[in-house]
């Protein structure tokens, strides 16, 4: 009997400077990224569904302790951290793991 083998290789933690602190940030894997990505478009008119599927890319991605440190900062009046830097980073992870631009 023939026998396929397919394996994987480890997600690495990069460090991400996102507005100036830093963090160590696991990518989501391609079909999650999929999947919020979707969720995202169709929340487009949704401030309600753009917020919580941007909650779980920032959770998958940071983990449930840094995730909720990073939403606290997205909701301080005085931090500088805002929607646009999450979404500039989305893009710029799903660029580092495919090798190829997203515009």
């Amino acid at each position: 009997m023939t026998m396929i083998e397919i394996t994987a290789e480890p997600v690495k933690t990069v460090r991400v400077k996102l507005v100036g602190i830093e963090y160590n940030m696991k990518p989501p894997k391609g079909s999650l990224a999929i999947v919020l990505g979707k969720k995202m478009q169709a929340s487009a008119e949704d401030p309600d569904g753009m917020l919580r599927a941007l909650s779980d890319w920032i959770t998958i991605g940071f983990g449930k302790k840094e995730a909720t440190a990073i939403m606290k900062r997205l909701e301080d009046p005085d931090d500088d951290l805002d929607f646009p830097h999450i979404m500039q980073l989305m893009q710029k992870v799903a660029e580092a793991s495919t090798g190829n631009p997203t515009t």
